[in-house]
């Protein structure tokens, strides 16, 4: 390979990588899609086995559904923001996390099942922050179950069995049914959050909170 064609080769790949990286980074920094109010099949946004994170009383005036995916960038960019939200509003909101897996993102049905594991030991959303939070240390790997397999170890979880539920599909009809409720509600991209019947996509902690203070002033 001659200098000239190694030349050539080199400013291909930091042109596509600007490129990419400039298109990144405006999908992260653009303003959000103004709300809009979802007005058919709200039945479908919380279903009685969606995973919930409620405050101690029985009811909440205000529920946050988010439509997530756990591979995408997107999503794990918000989580922190979420968790924010979690924290400031923990008292008077109920937070639900519904699965939309995309299709280009092949692990994302493994990570979404490996939460439902948890969840049979009571670490659900512990395992939904960490895998979240470790999105860069699977999401390109063929087989994301041993880095899962210590996720559960470092939450304390009996790790028993646990390669073998992830490699079956024993909650796939309950991801296809999140997903299927996702499109039934105008969900075509992630993450998508629902404040009560208020749509916000290209949410940010600032336009989600905004839609909860308006439905708590209610």
């Amino acid at each position: 390979m001659t200098t000239e064609t190694k030349s050539i080769i080199i400013v291909s790949i930091v042109s596509l990588a600007i490129l990419f990286g400039g298109a990144w980074l405006y999908q992260r920094n653009a303003p959000s899609v103004a709300p809009s109010v979802l007005t058919e099949n709200q039945e479908a946004l919380v279903r009685d086995s969606s995973m919930k994170l409620s405050p101690s009383a029985s009811s909440t005036k205000v529920t946050v559904v988010e439509f997530g995916d756990y591979q995408c960038p997107a999503c794990a960019y918000i989580e922190p923001d979420v968790e924010k939200l979690k924290a400031d509003y923990k008292d008077r909101v109920t937070f639900v996390f519904r699965d939309f897996p995309l299709a280009m993102h092949k692990n994302a049905v493994k990570a979404a099942q490996m939460t439902y594991i948890a969840n049979e030991q009571g670490k659900y959303w512990e395992m939904h922050s960490k895998i979240y939070a470790g999105q860069k240390e699977w999401e390109t790997l063929s087989d994301p179950a041993d880095v899962f397999v210590s996720y559960a170890t470092a939450l304390g979880m009996d790790t028993t069995g646990l390669k073998e539920k992830l490699s079956s599909d024993i909650y796939q009809d309950r991801i296809n049914k999140d997903v299927a409720d996702g499109k039934l509600v105008g969900v075509d991209s992630t993450p998508t959050f629902f404040v009560n019947n208020t749509i916000i996509r290209r949410a940010d902690y600032n336009a989600i909170k905004a839609a909860i203070e308006e439905e708590l002033s209610k």
